[in-house]
């Protein structure tokens, strides 16, 4: 007797091949390089290691990096930027020195390869119960410096290679729980400042977006003017990502909402400077890294906690979207969900 089967609901997806998933979904950077003119996915292929990448070119993933460095066990997600005097793409994040004093180090992909960075100088600090999050970077284009901003203060890493406090913290907001599925840094050409956010509480216990724009000099906490209610949404985050693009600071956020640009007094829809909304827009997600593609014309996001539908729980999914402003966002990868079987 011959058994014959038929598929029972729709069929699978159908996907470009992607890099191989993380153990950790979200221990990766995804940064435009401008020296390859590619969008670069460097990531963690295990514990304790950092390196692995690969360029997007629109078509296809290519490995460029099967090198990884040893690296401890990062203290939040890894944020990456492009660094114009290293022309490479850097991956950072906190460790702990032998006192569990914060101490930075990072990544640096150049050439093929990648190398281990360990900057010296008066270490950035955290605040003290930091826990997974509380360090937010970007690189100024303008001075080609790092900065990092912590609830302790501003430092700047120059091309002498140490960290200098250049700010103390008596402006930032003291609160500890900062929202690891939202914070980091982003440059605005408009204004030509690094701009920083994350989440907290603020003095009423509500989850607030904190922007904050650096030039060097002045630091300054940027209205919320222009933004809609709820922007963060319950516990799980599924909150905004400020990305750097040539019209400025994008605020992508999800939600079926349109993009906004930082202005000088809050926050304005794209279209007022000449950026066109997307149909259908970014889905609604949590640990997903955001680059503007300037070869492609597009935004592409990483893996991160996607919404399977508007409105659903967020799940943890190996995908890739791209986006083309005037157009929509297109799938690259397999959607998972649990099977209803499973429930019987």
């Amino acid at each position: 007797m011959e058994l014959s089967f038929e598929q029972d609901g729709p069929a699978r997806e159908r996907s470009i091949a992607l890099p191989p998933e993380r153990k950790f979904l979200a221990d990766y950077v995804l940064v435009f390089d401008e020296a390859r003119e590619r969008s670069v996915y460097m990531a963690a292929p295990d514990f304790h290691q950092f390196g692995h990448a690969w360029t997007y070119d629109g078509a296809a993933f290519t490995p460029i990096c099967t090198e990884a460095v040893h690296a401890e066990s990062p203290q939040q997600r890894w944020q990456g930027v492009w660094d114009g005097a290293r022309q490479a793409v850097v991956a950072w994040n906190f460790g702990r020195d032998a006192e569990w004093r914060d101490r930075t180090y990072a990544v640096v992909l150049r050439d093929g390869a990648v190398e281990l960075l360990e900057p010296g100088g008066e270490q950035p600090q955290r605040l003290e119960d930091a826990d997974e999050v509380g360090g937010c970077f970007a690189y100024d284009r303008k001075r080609d410096v790092t900065v990092c901003v912590t609830g302790r203060g501003v430092w700047e890493l120059g091309a002498e290679g140490a960290w200098k406090k250049v700010r103390g913290e008596e402006e930032l907001p003291t609160d500890e729980d900062w929202k690891e599925e939202c914070l980091g840094g982003a440059w605005d050409p408009r204004s030509e400042r690094t701009l920083f956010y994350w989440v907290c509480e603020d003095e009423a216990g509500d989850d607030q977006l904190f922007l904050w724009a650096w030039d060097g000099v002045t630091l300054e906490r940027l209205s919320n003017e222009g933004l809609p209610e709820k922007l963060v949404k319950g516990w799980m985050n599924t909150g905004p990502v400020l990305v750097s693009h040539p019209d400025g600071a994008v605020l992508l956020s999800g939600w079926g909402r349109p993009p906004l640009v930082v202005g000088e007094a809050g926050f304005e829809p794209w279209g007022t400077h000449g950026g066109q909304p997307f149909d259908p827009p970014r889905p609604a997600s949590a640990k997903a890294a955001i680059c503007w593609d300037a070869h492609l014309g597009a935004f592409v996001a990483g893996p991160g906690s996607y919404e399977p539908e508007a409105g659903k729980y967020p799940q943890d999914q190996h995908l890739f979207w791209v986006g083309e402003p005037g157009g929509g966002f297109a799938k690259l990868g397999v959607t998972e969900e649990k099977s209803p079987i499973g429930e019987i």
